[in-house]
């Protein structure tokens, strides 16, 4: 059975094969042209598939550890090798479910099966079976329009590397990845917040930003040694990195928390602060997809476009540069939802009356540097940093 692995060792080179991808994208469009108005999968031309193996000969040194039988799969199925797929990557408590409701209003932007698919973020080895379960959660219509895409709504795949690498791997030419960014501190404590009411979480917010700041700052100094390596051009640092920063930081033994505990055991490792560390998931993104394949959206300005006046006018607009990035025609009629998402029979917190000074202090320590890279990759500032 075909088995798909990640070999980080063997995959330096992410920057050149995105060059790669590019120098032979004509003929990859035109295909693609041919394909809008294919009646059903089964109908989708086989010399997409071609052209995608195509694609990853180029960039067969830097994934080398991916099947292209796997590829074949993705090149073959709706998604069409990733030209039909956007990833609203996250991160999780950014509005990205708010987000996934209002852009796939859109005509030409579908929902697969569900918002969220989790399949990039927790399978660390995928077989073939594994990968037809997930493209099989996007299903064509009777007619293929030009410029539809799929929406895979999963929040959790940007914090990491190996997403990043294997979106790139299994899906090479046409891929768009959707940021949502927000101040990191009140992303924290609205996910402590949400875990609190779901009633997985015990302690205080204060208790669990101090269990997880060595963590935390273990991670904050991975991402320091990434951008530096970065500069410094060194793949086979920023390889290593990446395999560190994914055992210590992504999804450590004990981080899959989520679900219950035996015997109604309350889970102690929610990961509130590292998901704030924006600027090396970015990072991370750019090096295997390219900053042109990535939109970025900052929370704050859709929050408060949701909550206009004329919510729908405002949503509008701000949505017009991600028509324009998507090459889709821009959205209209929106309908803004503003419901409760997550546990609403509890009521939330405010983040003043469970946050002192002195640990917002602290926070702010920890988050500044990447804040300031952040500020300086996307020309993006929240106020206060």
């Amino acid at each position: 059975m075909t088995r798909l692995t990640f070999p980080f060792g063997q995959t330096g080179k992410g920057l050149q094969f995105v060059a790669a991808l590019f120098s032979i994208a004509p003929s990859w469009a035109l295909l693609l042209a041919r394909n809008d108005t294919n009646p059903s999968p089964r109908s989708i031309d086989t010399s997409a598939a071609d052209d995608a193996m195509k694609l990853r000969r180029v960039g067969e040194e830097v994934f080398s550890g991916v099947s292209l039988d796997l590829v074949q799969l993705a090149a073959e199925s709706p998604l069409a090798a990733g030209s039909r797929l956007l990833l609203l990557a996250g991160e999780q408590k950014c509005g990205t479910s708010e987000v996934f409701y209002t852009i796939t209003q859109h005509p030409k932007l579908l929902a697969g099966r569900d918002k969220e698919l989790h399949f990039f973020d927790k399978v660390v080895e995928v077989n073939e079976d594994r990968l037809k379960s997930y493209l099989n959660a996007f299903a064509a219509p009777e007619t293929l329009l030009e410029g539809m895409r799929f929406v895979d709504g999963t929040p959790d795949v940007l914090s990491n590397p190996k997403a990043a690498y294997n979106t790139a791997a299994v899906f090479p030419f046409g891929l768009k990845v959707l940021v949502m960014i927000r101040d990191p501190i009140d992303r924290a404590h609205s996910a402590w917040d949400q875990v609190r009411r779901a009633g997985f979480e015990s302690r205080s917010f204060e208790d669990a930003i101090a269990q997880e700041m060595p963590s935390a700052l273990k991670c904050s100094s991975l991402a320091s040694a990434y951008f530096e390596h970065s500069t410094q051009q060194d793949p086979v640092a920023l390889d290593a990195i990446e395999s560190d920063y994914f055992d210590l930081c992504s999804l450590p033994p004990q981080a899959r928390c989520w679900q219950r505990m035996p015997e109604g055991g309350l889970p102690q490792c929610k990961q509130y602060l590292m998901k704030g560390l924006f600027d090396v998931h970015l990072q991370f993104w750019r090096r295997y997809h390219g900053s042109e394949a990535i939109h970025i959206l900052r929370s704050e300005d859709f929050y408060e476009a949701s909550g206009s006046e004329d919510p729908a006018v405002a949503l509008r607009s701000l949505t017009t540069p991600l028509a324009e990035f998507l090459k889709v025609e821009p959205f209209e009629d929106i309908i803004p939802k503003t419901d409760c998402y997550h546990d609403c029979d509890v009521s939330k917190t405010l983040i003043e009356d469970v946050l002192s000074p002195r640990t917002r202090s602290q926070l702010r320590d920890l988050y500044r540097p990447s804040m300031m890279r952040l500020a300086l990759m996307t020309g993006m500032y929240w106020p206060g940093w």
